[in-house]
């Protein structure tokens, strides 16, 4: 378990006459708090999730979540951070002949999805020279399931009216990285009742 040692000394009171001094004192403890409470959650809670999933299906969290781990996965490709290099959810992108390309690629569509929903994701963090909508992934018909039920169960939590929305599809349809294969839950998941 990582620990993270940050100072989340309560401020003490002040007299009554400086409510303004209270007001950001206190405003400078939650956001403490909330560094803490992030801290812990990348480095125990859940772990990086690159769908292969239509992006379509996601929730706002789930597409602004993608967001993030897809940026994460790329700083890792490219070199730029020591952590999350040995992550299970990296193996297909490593595995394609131009790493790069292939998690450029993959932003690119979850961009593609932020503008149909008028999201302002910044594309001056996808390398476009590096973005080749003809590369295509295999995902197996298992992991799709697999994905689509790990959503089912996060959306029943969080967001219900998308949840009972996707409750409807017979058919999961991947996004436009992957060309669909049989077989079942990829190599690189990690589910825990296998």
């Amino acid at each position: 378990m990582y620990r993270q040692s940050v100072q989340t000394k309560k401020p003490a009171a002040v007299s009554a006459g400086n409510e303004l001094y209270q007001l950001f004192a206190n405003i400078s403890y939650l956001f403490a708090l909330r560094e803490l409470i992030c801290i812990r959650i990348v480095h125990t809670g859940d772990s990086m999730r690159l769908w292969s999933i239509d992006f379509s299906y996601l929730d706002t969290k789930g597409l602004l979540a993608v967001w993030r781990e897809a940026l994460l996965a790329k700083a890792v490709l490219s070199g730029r951070t020591k952590g999350y290099t040995n992550h299970p959810q990296l193996e297909r992108f490593k595995n394609h002949p131009s790493p790069l390309k292939s998690i450029n690629t993959y932003l690119y569509h979850v961009f593609q999805q932020a503008q149909k929903r008028n999201y302002n994701f910044d594309i001056s963090k996808i390398d476009l020279s590096q973005v080749d909508t003809s590369i295509k992934l295999k995902v197996t018909k298992g992991q799709l399931k697999y994905e689509f039920q790990h959503l089912l169960a996060k959306l029943r939590q969080r967001d219900h009216q998308k949840y009972l929305e996707l409750l409807n599809v017979e058919t999961v349809q991947p996004n436009q990285l992957f060309y669909v294969v049989d077989g079942d839950i990829e190599s690189f998941e990690r589910p825990k009742n296998r």
